[in-house]
């Protein structure tokens, strides 16, 4: 047996938890990028404030603690991961613009299947029934739980800027090639490790972006508080947990517990910016808890049996 295929038998508990703190902290982040966007700057700017600081707290501790050594291949396909991450994070936090933040959430939420679906492409297997049924209720559980259904009741109709829809659907797909193929490189380098490569590497990206959307980099100092923040709970938690969860889950299942991320969103929204919580929101966020302890009961065998589609 193999390092990884005995991290994958041994640490399921851990990496469970691992995968939903993820999706919880980056619940909480959006709330808090929505906060730090209220001061009028650009969102490239707070982006680039995130990656610096994520960038120092990773570097220290991993030049403390985690020092390893990285084959080229293995520092190409982080920086790709660094890549995909800046692309996810700016095409939401712009479809933003375009849409209103119940209709961006309900189309990235869309990764959740995206991820199930590239796993086992890449696996050649198929789903499980369950599996299918349980990311069948998460997508129902975002459109009630992210408010769109409340909205399209509300106003009597439904409409959608294509702009918008492109910006949420890159990063619906790139999240979820994040996720899926995340177990895939440099399994056995730390997870500080990984997650200080994936983030630096993403780091010039986001400046040569900010540079060209803001034309000065003056008003960054300013930032470097909220950045802090934003670091932690956009950058080194989320990443380090989907890190730590790669090396006893599969993506698929990686992407379910995540989506812990739309209840901790509408929680933090409603305690920090006062937002509102209607019935059918408290429906969604039921629907996505049910479906991720579901989840965990069958991977602890107290629930049905392993079934495919076909069987």
């Amino acid at each position: 047996m193999s390092v990884v295929q005995k991290q994958k038998s041994t640490h399921k508990g851990t990496a469970a938890a691992a995968a939903a703190l993820a999706g919880i902290s980056f619940g909480v982040g959006g709330t808090m990028n929505q906060i730090t966007a209220g001061w009028g700057l650009d969102i490239s700017l707070i982006t680039l404030a995130q990656f610096v600081c994520a960038s120092v707290i990773l570097g220290v501790v991993v030049l403390a603690r985690f020092r390893c050594h990285l084959s080229k291949c293995e520092l190409w396909q982080l920086c790709l991961l660094g890549v995909c991450d800046v692309i996810s994070l700016l095409s939401y936090f712009y479809a933003i613009d375009f849409l209103s933040v119940a209709q961006a959430v309900a189309i990235q939420f869309q990764y959740v299947w995206i991820a199930v679906v590239l796993q086992h492409m890449i696996d050649r297997k198929k789903p499980t029934v369950w599996m299918v049924l349980i990311v069948v209720a998460i997508v129902i559980g975002t459109l009630l739980g992210s408010g769109l259904v409340d909205d399209i009741i509300g106003s009597g109709s439904f409409s959608l800027d294509p702009l918008g829809v492109v910006l949420a659907l890159v990063c619906a797909l790139s999240y979820g090639i994040f996720i899926a193929v995340n177990d895939r490189i440099a399994p056995e380098v730390p997870s500080a490790t990984r997650t200080c490569v994936i983030t630096v590497s993403g780091l010039p990206v986001i400046a040569v972006f900010a540079f060209f959307t803001v034309g000065s980099l003056a008003n960054l100092p300013l930032l470097l508080p909220a950045g802090i923040i934003m670091a932690l709970t956009m950058s080194v938690v989320p990443i380090v947990g989907l890190g730590v969860a790669a090396t006893g889950l599969p993506g698929g299942i990686v992407a379910i517990l995540s989506s812990l991320e739309l209840p901790t969103a509408v929680l933090s929204g409603a305690l920090l910016l006062g937002e509102e919580v209607t019935p059918l929101t408290v429906v969604g966020v039921l629907l996505i808890l049910a479906s991720v302890v579901f989840q965990e009961l069958i991977d602890m065998g107290k629930i049905g049996r392993r079934r495919t589609l076909g069987d």
